[in-house]
């Protein structure tokens, strides 16, 4: 899912809004000034890194010395990422658990965490949640068909993994 993200948001570092977010954080944070101050809202946080962070979670900064100043780095936004992702898993959960959403489940969580991921927790406690139809989780989920996993098969009563590797 780290991989559908990181294509999502950034285009693998590569998008021009990704770009001028990183180059102008600063600029960046005097729009949201701008739109708060003409709609009333609170100004928001700025989301940096290519996974489009705003808050690095304790356990990786504390850890690793993560902070959204060092996002750039490939190593460091995938801590961030894979920590936050775990994070919104047990959030996730723990909704699914307390709020009866019963729509949701192990084998459909790959379509319901990035709502908590870009912030919009509000439409899956509404039910107004449609992965089906929302562009951010299709493209998303596109981006994470380029990656193939494999696994290494135990070889009867040994502890070390050896064999050949099988797609998952």
């Amino acid at each position: 899912m780290a991989v559908g993200i990181l294509g999502r948001e950034s285009r693998f570092y590569e998008s021009p809004r990704y770009r001028f977010k990183e180059a102008f954080p600063w600029a960046v944070h005097v729009m949201k000034i701008m739109r708060a101050a003409a709609t009333g809202a609170a100004v928001d946080l700025n989301s940096r890194g290519p996974t489009q962070i705003k808050i690095v979670p304790k356990r990786i900064a504390s850890q690793y010395g993560v902070t959204v100043d060092n996002l750039h780095k490939p190593e460091n936004a995938a801590l961030a990422t894979m920590g936050y992702l775990i994070e919104a898993l047990t959030e996730l959960k723990s909704r699914v658990k307390h709020q009866h959403l019963d729509y949701i489940n192990e084998s459909n969580y790959v379509d319901y965490l990035p709502y908590i991921y870009f912030g919009s927790t509000r439409r899956l406690i509404n039910g107004d949640a449609h992965p089906q139809s929302n562009l951010y989780v299709s493209e998303m989920k596109k981006f994470m068909t380029w990656i193939e996993l494999y696994e290494r098969a135990p070889i009867s009563g040994k502890a070390n993994y050896r064999g050949a590797p099988r797609l998952l």
